[in-house]
């Protein structure tokens, strides 16, 4: 099982280990196990190690690393390294280079780019870039670069789960639901529809847009564009409407649906429902864009489940998640 978030010393880190936005003590972590985002020093992580998430000081990093949420400066960041949950400047990040989890403003995103969980203004968002939470300045991100980042604690996570940024409860979450950041009501949701739940005003959104929990105004969203985390009111949703990122009560959400970024309780969210939030302003978001975030606990969430970004607690991980950039504690 994969423990992340570790804030405190992490030892017996193993060759080839993934060392990813680490905020607590680590023990006995296995090898291959992708440990991410150490908040403290991380000496001698070995090759081909992913290094993600530095929030202190770390020396001897190997090459081939892949360096993810840097909270300090990161230079020299070596060619086809993911670069993940960058809190600081990261200049001169190589091709290929997997960003995720930035706080800051983007600008100059890449085509192809998953930009994930995006908090700030980012703008020339190419077209198919999934925007997914950043929140800190990344320059010069490179073409299919993937921003991912993970704050919280994760219940039950099965094994093959990617848990990415959580912020909310999630209970009975079923198989290979993509459970992301839902923030407010949804009614009338119909079957196979991406539930999703619109924080503020959402204008000329277009046919078979999915409308997904956007907090921020989001203008000229393109067609078929899926349109994230919509903190308001949102009636007469659509069929085969992927309505994402509920932050209050969804219940009885249908099978199929996209569950993603849920911020509040979700009950009885049903198979393959794919929930999607995002948090902050998305201009000129371009077509087939996937907007998603996730902040909450997750509980029994299953096999091959896409869990981004988590901010609460995460016990029993699976064997094979990849945990990133969590900032919470993790037991077992």
């Amino acid at each position: 099982m994969f423990y992340l978030d570790v804030s405190t010393d992490s030892h017996q880190q193993c060759e080839e280990a993934e060392l990813i936005n680490t905020t607590a003590d680590s023990h006995q972590q296995c090898e291959e196990a992708e440990l991410i985002s150490i908040t403290a020093d991380s000496h001698q992580q070995c090759e081909e190690a992913e290094l993600i998430s530095i929030t202190a000081d770390s020396h001897q990093q190997c090459e081939e690393a892949e360096l993810i949420s840097i909270t300090a400066d990161s230079h020299q960041q070596c060619e086809e390294a993911e670069l993940i949950s960058i809190t600081a400047d990261s200049h001169q990040q190589c091709e290929e280079a997997e960003l995720i989890s930035i706080t800051a403003d983007s600008h100059q995103q890449c085509e192809e780019a998953e930009l994930i969980n995006i908090t700030a203004d980012s703008h020339q968002q190419c077209e198919e870039a999934e925007l997914i939470s950043i929140t800190a300045d990344s320059h010069q991100q490179c073409e299919e670069a993937e921003l991912i980042s993970i704050t919280a604690d994760s219940h039950q996570q099965c094994e093959e789960a990617e848990l990415i940024s959580i912020t909310a409860d999630s209970h009975q979450q079923c198989e290979e639901a993509e459970l992301i950041s839902i923030t407010a009501d949804s009614h009338q949701q119909c079957e196979e529809a991406e539930l999703i739940s619109i924080t503020a005003d959402s204008h000329q959104q277009c046919e078979e847009a999915g409308l997904i929990s956007i907090t921020a105004d989001s203008h000229q969203q393109c067609e078929e564009a899926e349109l994230i985390n919509i903190t308001a009111d949102s009636h007469q949703q659509c069929e085969e409407a992927e309505l994402i990122s509920i932050t209050a009560d969804s219940h009885q959400q249908c099978e199929e649906a996209e569950l993603i970024s849920i911020t509040a309780d979700s009950h009885q969210q049903c198979e393959e429902a794919e929930l999607i939030s995002i948090t902050a302003d998305s201009h000129q978001q371009c077509e087939e864009a996937e907007l998603i975030s996730i902040t909450a606990d997750s509980h029994q969430q299953c096999e091959e489940a896409e869990l981004i970004s988590i901010t609460a607690d995460s016990h029993q991980q699976c064997e094979e998640a990849e945990l990133i950039n969590i900032t919470a504690d993790s037991h077992h």
